[in-house]
């Protein structure tokens, strides 16, 4: 499903929220797509971009400084042998969340969960969605495109449906050289 800015609850921070780390990084844009994914009258819905209303900064590698994390499991509703499988971060297109990614600066939210995984990045030379389209059997990831078909040719993000399956997503964008990218290999 296309997802314009503005829409479900979508924010762009700027200032720090009550409860925030001051020393946080304050994001330039910020999303929390939760209830996405899943049934509707219409059939199944799945997260697949974000139109942007205008172009993301890149850094000198030509990449946007944006970090999505996939959050599951509220506090309490797992086993601890699922969440020590989940906190791996292993699944395929999952990593830790970078240890200079503080939680705070993609959403207060994130606290509320018991198991935070980064979603990789696809390197900024591949193509944006890849040649086929993000299908079912494609790794967690995301990519920025300064021009996305989907978008009627504005900006956009794009989002494999294992990014947002079966967990919330959450992502935020920074001014370049805030963050290193967490890509896939």
């Amino acid at each position: 499903m296309r997802t314009p800015l503005g829409w479900m609850g979508i924010a762009a921070c700027a200032v720090a929220c009550g409860g925030r780390d001051s020393t946080a990084a304050q994001a330039l844009a910020s999303w929390a797509y939760t209830e996405v994914d899943g049934p509707t009258d219409a059939g199944t819905s799945v997260l697949s971009d974000q139109c942007l209303a205008a172009p993301l900064p890149l850094d000198a590698d030509g990449e946007p400084d944006c970090v999505f994390l996939r959050a599951a499991y509220p506090h309490g509703t797992a086993s601890p042998a699922t969440l020590a499988v989940c906190q791996a971060c292993n699944a395929p297109g999952q990593a830790p969340v970078p240890a200079s990614v503080p939680l705070a600066s993609v959403s207060a939210d994130l606290a509320g969960f018991d198991c935070v995984c980064a979603v990789a990045a696809l390197p900024a030379s591949a193509t944006c969605p890849p040649s086929g389209a993000f299908t079912d059997a494609s790794p967690a990831a995301w990519c920025y495109a300064p021009t996305l078909a989907s978008c009627e040719s504005a900006a956009g993000i794009a989002y494999s449906p294992a990014a947002s399956q079966g967990a919330a997503l959450y992502g935020a964008c920074f001014a370049a050289g805030t963050f290193p990218v967490v890509e896939t290999q």
